[in-house]
């Protein structure tokens, strides 16, 4: 995963879609490396890749740019360089070990999270996926389901005595450090996050969702509702995100493709591809937004850009931990940067420690936040 975030940002840098501060990463990156390492990388042509990138930098700027930097704003924003690091451990490289996690044991490593998750039937049979074989796991009502040889549960409707049978719910459960995909009976694909739970219809076109989802949603002539704390979402066929986390402040959906209507008790909106709609407190807005960055999850990796208190409940989701936040840690610094779901713990925590501004504190599956001196 970690040289596919690498070649995502090449590839954005020399197709002329790169922002600001992903056009800087790659510059940055450029400008560090020696020949040397270039020519010891394997698997890829980076001499080639070193040429364009090059070209591309004259093309659009002048020389100077390669050694500016300015979009670090060191007033109300710190801008972490955490996508160097990410760009550097994609291409294989190793990072300069100077920095140490205040405290902790520094054997125990902890792991990322990874694919699992448990099914549980309207009878109040569970299932842990994880552990459960490949092939059918299950009869009811007309509709096998079974775990498919890549990892994911699939819902399929055999005849037509499904859909005259009675309704049955059943609940798709993720906890910290999980992550799952299901097809549900009318095909539509659902990515959970992980501490999250998807309670489904196996006859109807309507979920209710607590933490976060991706949806595709297959097209059909009825249409396929999703619940959240507060809100609605109406959809026909298409692809959205939705982060319904009861520890954040705002549910938002985003959408990628087609249309969907959002409802609440205080109003309506509807999205079109690009934008993200923020249910505050049943208060709808609707803004443009980085998809890539909303879907970051269900490809494998973090794309930050948000406060330090938002980015820690991100992380310690994935790697299933408490947060402790001592009284000067500084919440409020905003942190913007790439970084593998793949990771072990220790790695992600030492490119934050870059800033100067925060240091950790490893206790068990604690994670303490301060301020650093």
């Amino acid at each position: 995963m970690d040289k596919q975030v690498g070649k995502a940002l090449l590839t954005k840098y020399l197709k002329g879609t790169a922002d600001e501060q992903e056009k800087s990463l790659v510059e940055q990156w450029y400008a560090g490396m020696s020949l040397d390492k270039m020519r010891e990388a394997k698997g890829e042509d980076y001499e080639r890749i070193k040429s364009e990138i090059w070209d591309a930098i004259s093309v659009t700027d002048t020389p100077k740019s390669l050694y500016r930097y300015a979009w670090v704003k060191v007033a109300a924003t710190i801008v972490v360089l955490l996508t160097f690091t990410a760009v550097y451990y994609a291409l294989n490289y190793s990072a300069p070990d100077n920095f140490q996690l205040a405290t902790g044991d520094s054997t125990t490593m902890i792991k990322p999270g990874g694919i699992g998750a448990t099914l549980t039937l309207s009878d109040g049979k569970q299932i842990k996926l994880t552990a459960a074989s490949d092939g059918e796991l299950a009869k009811e009502s007309g509709i096998s389901i079974s775990k498919s040889e890549d990892g994911f549960v699939v819902y399929e409707v055999k005849g037509e005595t499904a859909h005259e049978s009675s309704e049955s719910t059943h609940i798709l459960t993720t906890t910290k450090g999980e992550t799952y995909m299901i097809v549900l009976p009318d095909k539509s694909k659902v990515w959970l996050n992980a501490s999250s739970r998807l309670t489904f219809s196996t006859q109807h076109r309507k979920v209710k969702l607590e933490g976060e989802g991706y949806f595709e949603i297959s097209k059909d002539k009825r249409p396929f509702t999703v619940e959240t704390k507060n809100q609605t979402v109406q959809v026909l066929g298409t692809h959205f995100n939705i982060n319904a986390y009861s520890d954040e402040d705002q549910i938002k959906t985003s959408l990628l493709e087609g249309r969907v209507r959002i409802i609440t008790a205080k109003g309506t909106r509807e999205l079109s591809p690009g934008q993200q709609a923020v249910n505050t407190g049943g208060k709808l807005t609707v803004q443009e937004v980085d998809l890539e960055a909303m879907v970051a999850w269900k490809n494998g990796y973090f794309k930050f850009n948000g406060s330090l208190e938002t980015v820690m409940r991100t992380i310690a989701r994935w790697y299933d931990l408490e947060l402790d936040f001592e009284p000067n840690a500084p919440k409020e610094i905003i942190l913007w940067g790439y970084v593998s779901r793949s990771n072990e713990l220790d790695m992600v925590l030492r490119q934050l420690e870059r800033t100067n501004k925060v240091t950790f504190a490893i206790q068990g599956r604690k994670i303490v936040v301060r301020r650093a001196n």
